[in-house]
Order: structure tokens, then C-alpha cells, then sequence
């Protein structure tokens, strides 16, 4: 492309019209980095100028008022989806993203750990679920189409 020699009145030609190539701003250098740095500098702190980042993913299901109940493990996970994908998957891709949040506790055990945050406000046991799933969606390739 010559500088300041555009092809027509109208500018160069679109380089992100013909196929794929809409996909040229994920290569394997700016994944890497997505995938291992920005969620986890995220989700365990980033102090920047004194400040630290840091999200709470616990206070946010429980105030955000966007999960209309939280302590139900399915209910949870599905808002979750519905609210970070474009299309929400189902069958055994649900199942996978309900797996890593639960990581092998049962639905009633969830529910426990939620009702036990409500109460006392100690979120150690939720948070650790919650961020697994919030990582597990954001490293997703489902996400990285949006």
C-alpha cells in the first residue's frame, strides 16, 4: 500500500473483506498473551501506580443482580454463558463448562458454599469456583470469536 496513494476515491481496498482474513488480529503471539497474562493479572491483582486491580467475581454475581440465583450451579453457569457469549453452547460443551466449575463438587455442595457466603461474607469458597469458570470461558475459543 503506497502512503498517501490510495487505490480509488474510496481508499485502499478493504483487507478484511475477502475470507478469513476478518481473523488476522488473533496470531499465536496476541493469544498467548490473552490466554496466560490479562485474565490471570485480572483475576489474582495487578498493582499499577499504587493501584491494585483486581475483580471480585463473587461481589459481582451477588450484587450485579444480572444471576437470578446463584446458588443453583445450573442457573449460574447458563447466565454466565448467556452473558459473555454470542451463542450459548449446550450438550456436552455445557456440561464441560459445568464441570470445571464444580471441578467434582456436587450441585447441593455448591448451593451449601453460596448459602454459607450469603450468611457470613466470607467468599474463599465461592470465589475459587467462580474464577475457574469466568477463566475457562474467557480462554474459551467461543469468546475469541465475539
Amino acid at each position: 500500500m503506497p502512503v498517501f496513494s490510495p487505490q480509488s476515491v474510496n481508499g485502499y481496498a478493504a483487507y478484511s473483506s475477502s475470507p478469513n482474513y476478518d481473523k488476522n488480529w488473533i496470531t499465536t503471539s496476541s493469544l498467548r498473551i490473552r490466554y496466560n497474562n490479562t485474565i490471570d493479572f485480572f483475576i489474582n491483582g495487578l498493582t499499577y501506580n499504587g493501584f491494585t486491580f483486581k475483580l471480585n467475581n463473587a461481589a459481582f454475581v451477588k450484587d450485579s443482580g444480572y444471576f437470578t440465583n446463584p446458588g443453583n450451579a445450573d442457573t449460574l453457569v447458563t447466565e454466565f454463558l448467556q452473558m459473555m457469549f454470542v451463542e450459548v453452547p449446550d450438550g456436552t460443551r455445557y456440561d464441560e463448562f459445568k464441570t470445571i466449575f464444580l471441578n467434582n463438587l456436587s450441585p447441593i455442595n455448591w448451593q451449601n458454599e453460596w448459602n454459607n457466603y450469603i450468611n457470613t461474607g466470607n467468599a474463599t469458597n465461592v470465589k475459587i469456583p467462580i474464577d475457574r469458570l469466568v477463566k475457562a470461558i474467557i480462554k474459551s475459543p467461543e469468546f475469541q470469536i465475539l
